[in-house]
Protein backbone atom coordinates (compact mmCIF):
# COMPACT_ATOMS: atom_id res chain seq x y z
CA UNK A 1 0.00 0.00 0.00
CA UNK A 2 1.36 3.67 -1.22
CA UNK A 3 1.16 6.50 0.85
CA UNK A 4 1.51 10.22 0.12
CA UNK A 5 4.76 12.39 1.76
CA UNK A 6 5.41 15.73 2.12
CA UNK A 7 8.95 17.24 2.48
CA UNK A 8 9.61 20.91 2.93
CA UNK A 9 12.60 22.91 0.82
CA UNK A 10 14.95 25.55 1.48
CA UNK A 11 12.93 28.72 1.65
CA UNK A 12 9.29 26.94 3.01
CA UNK A 13 7.83 25.44 -0.46
CA UNK A 14 6.20 22.42 -0.16
CA UNK A 15 6.90 19.18 -2.33
CA UNK A 16 5.03 16.05 -2.17
CA UNK A 17 6.02 12.51 -3.01
CA UNK A 18 3.76 9.15 -4.09
CA UNK A 19 5.56 6.51 -2.36
CA UNK A 20 4.80 3.25 -3.59
CA UNK A 21 5.78 -0.76 -3.93
CA UNK A 22 6.79 -1.35 -7.33
CA UNK A 23 6.40 -4.91 -8.81
CA UNK A 24 9.48 -5.71 -7.93
CA UNK A 25 9.14 -5.36 -4.42
CA UNK A 26 10.99 -1.94 -4.58
CA UNK A 27 9.91 1.35 -3.18
CA UNK A 28 9.79 4.33 -5.32
CA UNK A 29 9.20 8.12 -4.36
CA UNK A 30 7.77 9.86 -6.97
CA UNK A 31 8.10 13.92 -7.02
CA UNK A 32 4.62 15.44 -7.29
CA UNK A 33 5.30 18.96 -7.13
CA UNK A 34 3.29 21.33 -4.93
CA UNK A 35 -0.01 20.27 -4.22
CA UNK A 36 -0.96 17.12 -1.95
CA UNK A 37 -3.90 16.18 -4.51
CA UNK A 38 -1.39 15.91 -7.35
CA UNK A 39 0.69 13.33 -5.09
CA UNK A 40 -2.65 12.03 -4.19
CA UNK A 41 -3.66 11.68 -7.99
CA UNK A 42 -0.45 9.83 -8.90
CA UNK A 43 -0.28 7.43 -5.92
CA UNK A 44 -3.98 6.02 -7.16
CA UNK A 45 -2.86 6.11 -11.15
CA UNK A 46 0.20 4.05 -10.30
CA UNK A 47 -1.44 1.53 -8.09
CA UNK A 48 -4.14 1.05 -10.93
CA UNK A 49 -1.30 0.69 -13.49
CA UNK A 50 0.35 -1.86 -11.34
CA UNK A 51 -2.83 -3.55 -10.96
CA UNK A 52 -3.13 -3.63 -14.52
CA UNK A 53 0.63 -4.58 -15.70
CA UNK A 54 0.99 -1.77 -17.53
CA UNK A 55 3.27 0.01 -14.59
CA UNK A 56 6.49 0.83 -16.36
CA UNK A 57 5.65 1.00 -20.26
CA UNK A 58 5.74 4.54 -20.79
CA UNK A 59 9.78 5.60 -20.45
CA UNK A 60 10.38 7.79 -17.93
CA UNK A 61 11.65 11.50 -17.79
CA UNK A 62 12.29 14.43 -15.78
CA UNK A 63 10.28 18.01 -16.84
CA UNK A 64 13.55 19.56 -17.56
CA UNK A 65 15.09 16.90 -19.19
CA UNK A 66 11.91 16.40 -21.53
CA UNK A 67 12.67 20.42 -22.09
CA UNK A 68 15.76 20.50 -23.17
CA UNK A 69 15.20 17.92 -25.86
CA UNK A 70 12.36 19.70 -26.52
CA UNK A 71 14.13 23.02 -27.53
CA UNK A 72 17.11 20.81 -29.34
CA UNK A 73 14.79 18.29 -31.21
CA UNK A 74 11.98 20.29 -32.21
CA UNK A 75 11.82 24.18 -31.36
CA UNK A 76 15.56 24.72 -32.91
CA UNK A 77 14.34 22.76 -35.84
CA UNK A 78 10.77 23.50 -36.55
CA UNK A 79 10.47 26.94 -35.46
CA UNK A 80 11.30 30.69 -36.58
CA UNK A 81 14.38 32.39 -34.51
CA UNK A 82 12.18 34.64 -32.92
CA UNK A 83 9.71 32.21 -31.67
CA UNK A 84 12.50 29.91 -30.50
CA UNK A 85 13.86 32.74 -28.24
CA UNK A 86 9.98 33.24 -26.79
CA UNK A 87 9.99 29.48 -26.21
CA UNK A 88 13.27 29.58 -24.35
CA UNK A 89 12.73 32.19 -22.36
CA UNK A 90 9.47 31.18 -21.41
CA UNK A 91 10.71 27.68 -20.49
CA UNK A 92 14.06 28.97 -18.56
CA UNK A 93 12.05 31.75 -16.49
CA UNK A 94 8.28 30.36 -16.11
CA UNK A 95 8.37 25.93 -16.44
CA UNK A 96 11.64 24.58 -15.55
CA UNK A 97 11.96 26.80 -12.18
CA UNK A 98 8.46 25.27 -11.41
CA UNK A 99 8.11 21.58 -12.35
CA UNK A 100 12.25 20.93 -12.56
CA UNK A 101 13.07 17.28 -12.17
CA UNK A 102 9.28 16.57 -11.63
CA UNK A 103 8.53 13.21 -13.80
CA UNK A 104 6.90 14.41 -16.53
CA UNK A 105 4.12 11.31 -16.17
CA UNK A 106 3.36 12.56 -12.77
CA UNK A 107 2.05 16.23 -13.78
CA UNK A 108 -1.52 16.63 -13.49
CA UNK A 109 -4.23 19.28 -14.62
CA UNK A 110 -4.44 20.17 -10.96
CA UNK A 111 -0.58 20.68 -10.37
CA UNK A 112 -0.49 22.77 -14.20
CA UNK A 113 -3.68 25.28 -12.84
CA UNK A 114 -2.20 25.70 -10.10
CA UNK A 115 1.00 26.66 -11.89
CA UNK A 116 -1.76 29.01 -13.51
CA UNK A 117 -3.01 30.72 -10.46
CA UNK A 118 0.79 31.18 -8.94
CA UNK A 119 1.82 32.95 -11.90
CA UNK A 120 -1.76 35.36 -11.96
CA UNK A 121 -0.20 36.06 -7.90
CA UNK A 122 3.07 37.02 -9.27
CA UNK A 123 1.61 39.66 -11.41
CA UNK A 124 1.73 38.23 -15.05
CA UNK A 125 -1.11 39.10 -17.13
CA UNK A 126 -3.70 36.88 -18.16
CA UNK A 127 -2.40 36.72 -21.96
CA UNK A 128 1.09 35.98 -20.80
CA UNK A 129 0.17 33.00 -18.86
CA UNK A 130 -1.74 31.54 -21.38
CA UNK A 131 1.15 32.16 -23.84
CA UNK A 132 2.67 29.51 -20.91
CA UNK A 133 0.21 27.43 -21.11
CA UNK A 134 0.58 27.08 -25.16
CA UNK A 135 3.77 26.06 -25.45
CA UNK A 136 3.24 23.68 -21.74
CA UNK A 137 0.85 22.19 -24.39
CA UNK A 138 3.14 21.98 -27.32
CA UNK A 139 5.83 20.21 -24.80
CA UNK A 140 3.00 17.75 -23.74
CA UNK A 141 1.87 17.07 -27.66
CA UNK A 142 5.88 16.50 -28.41
CA UNK A 143 6.12 14.19 -24.90
CA UNK A 144 2.90 12.22 -26.60
CA UNK A 145 4.62 11.20 -29.66
CA UNK A 146 8.15 10.78 -27.88
CA UNK A 147 5.99 8.14 -25.46
CA UNK A 148 6.23 9.53 -22.15
CA UNK A 149 3.52 10.34 -21.60
CA UNK A 150 -0.19 9.16 -22.68
CA UNK A 151 -2.30 12.49 -22.30
CA UNK A 152 -1.70 16.45 -22.28
CA UNK A 153 -3.03 17.44 -18.60
CA UNK A 154 -2.71 21.23 -20.08
CA UNK A 155 -5.95 20.19 -22.21
CA UNK A 156 -8.95 20.52 -19.68
CA UNK A 157 -6.76 23.68 -17.83
CA UNK A 158 -9.13 26.86 -17.08
CA UNK A 159 -7.47 29.53 -19.33
CA UNK A 160 -7.80 32.77 -17.67
CA UNK A 161 -10.10 35.24 -19.06
CA UNK A 162 -7.80 38.10 -21.49
CA UNK A 163 -9.32 41.34 -20.90
CA UNK A 164 -10.10 42.58 -25.02
CA UNK A 165 -7.44 45.52 -25.50
CA UNK A 166 -8.93 48.02 -27.97
CA UNK A 167 -6.56 49.02 -30.52
CA UNK A 168 -5.63 52.41 -31.52
CA UNK A 169 -5.32 54.20 -34.45
CA UNK A 170 -4.62 57.98 -36.01
CA UNK A 171 -7.43 59.87 -37.90
CA UNK A 172 -6.68 60.77 -41.19
CA UNK A 173 -6.11 64.56 -39.63
CA UNK A 174 -3.82 62.99 -37.03
CA UNK A 175 -2.18 60.92 -39.58
CA UNK A 176 -1.19 63.94 -41.67
CA UNK A 177 0.09 65.72 -38.50
CA UNK A 178 2.22 62.85 -38.38
CA UNK A 179 3.63 63.31 -41.83
CA UNK A 180 4.17 66.83 -41.29
CA UNK A 181 6.31 66.31 -38.07
CA UNK A 182 8.61 63.31 -39.83
CA UNK A 183 12.12 64.58 -40.44
CA UNK A 184 13.03 63.68 -44.42
CA UNK A 185 14.84 60.94 -44.20
CA UNK A 186 12.16 58.92 -41.67
CA UNK A 187 9.04 60.28 -43.76
CA UNK A 188 9.25 57.44 -46.46
CA UNK A 189 9.37 54.78 -43.94
CA UNK A 190 5.82 56.62 -41.98
CA UNK A 191 4.48 57.23 -45.28
CA UNK A 192 4.84 53.38 -46.22
CA UNK A 193 3.14 51.89 -42.85
CA UNK A 194 0.71 54.34 -42.83
CA UNK A 195 -0.40 53.65 -46.52
CA UNK A 196 0.21 49.68 -47.11
CA UNK A 197 -0.13 48.29 -43.49
CA UNK A 198 3.31 46.38 -43.90
CA UNK A 199 4.69 44.72 -40.93
CA UNK A 200 7.61 46.58 -39.15
CA UNK A 201 9.40 43.70 -40.15
CA UNK A 202 8.18 42.73 -43.95
CA UNK A 203 9.18 46.74 -43.89
CA UNK A 204 13.16 46.30 -42.89
CA UNK A 205 13.41 43.36 -44.92
CA UNK A 206 12.17 45.52 -48.28
CA UNK A 207 15.29 45.66 -51.04
CA UNK A 208 14.96 47.97 -53.72
CA UNK A 209 14.25 45.62 -56.62
CA UNK A 210 10.78 44.48 -54.27
CA UNK A 211 9.71 47.86 -54.84
CA UNK A 212 7.71 48.09 -58.85
CA UNK A 213 7.50 51.98 -59.11
CA UNK A 214 6.18 51.76 -62.90
CA UNK A 215 3.10 49.02 -61.70
CA UNK A 216 2.84 51.20 -57.76
CA UNK A 217 3.44 47.77 -56.05
CA UNK A 218 5.67 46.15 -53.54
CA UNK A 219 6.08 42.26 -53.71
CA UNK A 220 6.61 40.83 -49.72
CA UNK A 221 8.78 37.86 -50.10
CA UNK A 222 11.07 38.36 -46.45
CA UNK A 223 10.94 39.70 -43.30
CA UNK A 224 13.51 40.80 -40.76
CA UNK A 225 12.53 39.45 -37.28
CA UNK A 226 14.52 38.90 -33.77
CA UNK A 227 17.90 39.63 -35.70
CA UNK A 228 17.35 36.97 -38.49
CA UNK A 229 15.80 37.20 -42.15
CA UNK A 230 13.08 35.20 -42.23
CA UNK A 231 10.35 34.00 -44.47
CA UNK A 232 6.96 36.06 -43.93
CA UNK A 233 4.84 35.35 -41.11
CA UNK A 234 2.32 32.89 -43.38
CA UNK A 235 1.60 31.73 -47.24
CA UNK A 236 -0.21 34.51 -47.48
CA UNK A 237 2.22 36.98 -46.22
CA UNK A 238 4.28 36.61 -49.20
CA UNK A 239 2.10 38.79 -51.13
CA UNK A 240 1.83 41.73 -53.80
CA UNK A 241 0.48 45.14 -52.25
CA UNK A 242 -0.78 47.98 -54.11
CA UNK A 243 0.77 51.45 -53.33
CA UNK A 244 -0.53 54.88 -53.55
CA UNK A 245 0.96 57.71 -56.33
CA UNK A 246 2.86 59.29 -53.43
CA UNK A 247 4.08 56.24 -51.76
CA UNK A 248 4.91 55.68 -55.40
CA UNK A 249 6.66 58.90 -56.25
CA UNK A 250 8.72 59.05 -52.31
CA UNK A 251 9.94 56.11 -52.79
CA UNK A 252 11.42 57.00 -56.45
CA UNK A 253 12.82 60.19 -55.36
CA UNK A 254 14.48 58.34 -52.17
CA UNK A 255 16.25 55.99 -54.72
CA UNK A 256 17.12 58.91 -56.84
CA UNK A 257 18.75 60.72 -53.69
CA UNK A 258 20.43 57.32 -52.01
CA UNK A 259 21.56 55.99 -55.56
CA UNK A 260 20.71 52.45 -54.00
CA UNK A 261 21.19 49.50 -55.61
CA UNK A 262 18.51 47.03 -56.63
CA UNK A 263 19.46 44.38 -53.55
CA UNK A 264 20.18 47.49 -50.93
CA UNK A 265 17.83 47.59 -48.18
CA UNK A 266 15.11 50.27 -48.65
CA UNK A 267 14.98 51.11 -44.97
CA UNK A 268 18.28 51.08 -43.91
CA UNK A 269 19.66 51.48 -40.35
CA UNK A 270 22.46 54.32 -39.65
CA UNK A 271 25.03 52.02 -40.34
CA UNK A 272 23.39 50.94 -43.92
CA UNK A 273 22.20 47.13 -42.14
CA UNK A 274 18.49 46.41 -40.67
CA UNK A 275 16.85 48.94 -38.75
CA UNK A 276 16.17 47.39 -34.68
CA UNK A 277 12.51 47.54 -33.57
CA UNK A 278 14.44 49.62 -30.43
CA UNK A 279 15.58 52.11 -32.84
CA UNK A 280 12.45 52.17 -34.74
CA UNK A 281 10.50 52.43 -31.73
CA UNK A 282 13.00 55.53 -30.45
CA UNK A 283 12.75 57.63 -33.50
CA UNK A 284 8.72 57.07 -33.51
CA UNK A 285 8.37 58.11 -30.03
CA UNK A 286 10.14 61.37 -31.13
CA UNK A 287 8.10 62.22 -33.83
CA UNK A 288 4.98 61.69 -32.28
CA UNK A 289 6.27 64.25 -29.18
CA UNK A 290 6.88 66.42 -31.88
CA UNK A 291 3.69 66.05 -33.76
CA UNK A 292 1.65 66.68 -30.29
CA UNK A 293 0.04 63.08 -30.63
CA UNK A 294 -0.07 60.50 -28.11
CA UNK A 295 1.97 57.31 -27.74
CA UNK A 296 1.30 54.88 -29.46
CA UNK A 297 3.01 51.73 -31.58
CA UNK A 298 4.52 51.28 -34.39
CA UNK A 299 2.16 48.54 -34.98
CA UNK A 300 -0.83 51.07 -34.59
CA UNK A 301 -0.20 52.53 -38.03
CA UNK A 302 -0.98 49.10 -39.27
CA UNK A 303 -4.26 49.12 -37.52
CA UNK A 304 -4.54 52.64 -39.26
CA UNK A 305 -4.12 51.49 -42.32
CA UNK A 306 -6.88 48.87 -41.85
CA UNK A 307 -9.18 51.83 -40.25
CA UNK A 308 -8.71 53.89 -43.28
CA UNK A 309 -9.45 51.30 -45.63
CA UNK A 310 -12.90 50.81 -44.00
CA UNK A 311 -13.92 54.02 -43.58
CA UNK A 312 -12.95 54.21 -47.54
CA UNK A 313 -15.31 51.30 -48.35
CA UNK A 314 -12.86 49.17 -49.24
CA UNK A 315 -13.46 45.70 -49.96
CA UNK A 316 -12.77 43.39 -47.01
CA UNK A 317 -11.13 41.01 -48.91
CA UNK A 318 -8.91 43.17 -50.99
CA UNK A 319 -7.62 44.65 -47.25
CA UNK A 320 -7.34 40.76 -46.12
CA UNK A 321 -4.91 40.34 -49.33
CA UNK A 322 -3.06 43.84 -48.80
CA UNK A 323 -2.21 43.38 -44.82
CA UNK A 324 -1.65 39.17 -45.57
CA UNK A 325 -3.94 37.98 -43.12
CA UNK A 326 -4.21 34.28 -43.25
CA UNK A 327 -7.79 33.96 -43.57
CA UNK A 328 -10.88 36.92 -44.00
CA UNK A 329 -11.68 35.46 -40.26
CA UNK A 330 -8.45 37.11 -39.00
CA UNK A 331 -9.52 40.87 -40.84
CA UNK A 332 -13.21 40.41 -39.60
CA UNK A 333 -11.92 39.88 -35.52
CA UNK A 334 -9.41 42.52 -36.01
CA UNK A 335 -11.46 45.15 -37.68
CA UNK A 336 -15.27 44.49 -37.64
CA UNK A 337 -16.34 46.10 -35.28
CA UNK A 338 -14.60 49.35 -37.02
CA UNK A 339 -17.42 48.07 -40.41
CA UNK A 340 -19.68 51.10 -40.88
CA UNK A 341 -23.85 50.01 -40.16
CA UNK A 342 -25.10 49.05 -42.72
CA UNK A 343 -28.88 48.17 -41.89
CA UNK A 344 -29.82 52.22 -41.99
CA UNK A 345 -32.54 51.90 -45.39
CA UNK A 346 -32.26 48.38 -46.07
CA UNK A 347 -36.09 47.79 -46.15
CA UNK A 348 -36.38 50.79 -48.41
CA UNK A 349 -33.02 49.23 -50.97
CA UNK A 350 -34.72 45.80 -50.95
CA UNK A 351 -38.16 47.56 -52.49
CA UNK A 352 -36.14 49.00 -54.65
CA UNK A 353 -34.42 45.64 -55.74
CA UNK A 354 -37.61 44.12 -56.23
CA UNK A 355 -39.97 46.62 -57.55
CA UNK A 356 -37.74 49.31 -59.29
CA UNK A 357 -37.95 52.94 -59.53
CA UNK A 358 -41.48 53.27 -58.67
CA UNK A 359 -42.44 50.96 -55.27
CA UNK A 360 -45.54 52.79 -55.72
CA UNK A 361 -46.99 49.97 -58.04
CA UNK A 362 -46.46 47.33 -55.52
CA UNK A 363 -49.26 44.55 -55.13
CA UNK A 364 -51.32 45.56 -52.51
CA UNK A 365 -52.91 42.89 -50.07
CA UNK A 366 -57.07 43.41 -49.16
CA UNK A 367 -58.65 41.86 -46.65
CA UNK A 368 -61.45 39.57 -47.76
CA UNK A 369 -64.52 39.81 -45.56
CA UNK A 370 -68.00 37.47 -45.23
Amino acid sequence: MGYVYKKTLKGGTPRYYAIYKQPDGKYRWEAAGRQKQAAEALLKRREMEIAAGTYGKLSEISFDDLVEKFLEEYVMIALKPRTQADYEQVCGKHLVPYFGKVMVSSISTAEIQSLVKAKLSEGLSARTVNKILSILSKIFVQAIKWGFVDGNPVANVDHPREEKKEMDFLSPHEVKMLLDACPPDFYPRVLCAVTTGMREGEQAALINEDVDLDGNRIHISRSFSGGHLTSPKSFRSRRTVLITPVLSKTLAELKLKTGAKPTDLVFPGDDGGYMSPHVLSRRFEKVLKAAGLRTITWHSLRHTYAALMISLGENLVFIQRQMGHSSIRTTLDLYGHLMPEATFGVGERLDSLIFGDDVSRFPRFSTRQG
